[in-house]
């Protein structure tokens, strides 16, 4: 009798890898659909006065005036990219792409370090179709920045502590998110009620 042969099995972590595959493909065919709008093109001219006149100059204003209502973490990461190839579209499209793709690496590992790489490539395939992130990440929004650092904050919380790194939330939120001010203060204010009483009280 001839022995039957086995038809290859596929393994869920390669269905992932391959949506994983599939989201970072979208952003590059497209990179070209949408521009930098409303609160993205406002970070991309702080990124440009920053990689200019190292400060965050309002351009055209009568007298020498900031930038008081954006935080400034995403525009300076942008101001590289500018320093490097120029101030326009193009510039900032390729700092986002670049951001896409840490937030997928930087999920995975997280993730694969805390609850093994199955999982993994769960939350990678999530991060990287996930709508919100997709459109943000071609109209010029932090929320890639955001995320990558709130997933470095959480892991690192789970490691350490959350007496240790409670105040992180609060920094990271007050230095990145520009399109919610109220959920900026809600973070902080959240993490700092966090904050471990002193013993005894």
């Amino acid at each position: 009798m001839h022995s039957r042969r086995r038809s290859p099995r596929v393994r869920p972590r390669h269905v992932f890898a391959a949506l994983v595959a599939v989201g970072l493909l979208l952003r590059v065919l497209t990179f070209n659909s949408w521009g930098i709008v409303y609160d993205g093109a406002v970070m991309s001219v702080m990124g440009q006065s920053f990689a200019v006149h190292g400060e965050f100059l309002v351009p055209y204003a009568a007298v020498p005036t900031y930038y008081h209502h954006y935080p400034p973490l995403y525009p300076v990461f942008l101001s590289l990219f500018y320093r490097a190839l120029g101030f326009g579209v193009f510039a900032t499209k390729l700092a986002e792409l670049v951001l896409s793709a840490l937030l997928v690496v930087v999920t995975w590992l997280t993730t694969a370090d805390l609850f093994g790489r199955r999982k993994a490539w769960y939350a990678a395939a999530f991060v990287a179709l996930e709508p919100m992130f997709l459109i943000t990440s071609l109209i010029g929004y932090s929320e890639d920045l955001v995320g990558i650092l709130f997933i470095v904050w959480g892991g690192l919380t789970m490691l350490i502590g959350v007496s240790t790194l409670a105040l992180g939330a609060g920094a990271l939120a007050l230095l990145t998110s520009a399109s919610r001010g109220g959920g900026r203060r809600v973070a902080a204010t959240i993490s700092i009620c966090r904050l471990p009483s002193r013993p005894g009280r």
